[in-house]
């Protein structure tokens, strides 16, 4: 097994959560994020970020209750 840093554990962990329960989408006011399609839409407008962008974001919305 290969050694992971917390996050991209976590990360892992999260994604798999997401596929088990089938949520592939989360919304918060005008924020859609979709993790399936790697999708961004504020105020109706799509949001072209990095791969590695969207993933710092997904790692942050995974933990929106943790410090980081």
């Amino acid at each position: 097994m290969k050694p992971f840093r917390v996050a991209e554990l976590v990360s892992r962990i999260m994604a798999n959560v997401r596929r088990i329960s089938g949520t592939d989408i989360y919304k918060d006011g005008t924020l859609t994020v979709d993790f399936k399609n790697k999708s961004i839409i504020h105020a109706d407008k799509q949001i072209c970020v990095s791969p590695t962008e969207f993933h710092v974001l997904e790692i942050l919305i995974n933990n929106k209750r943790d410090l980081l």
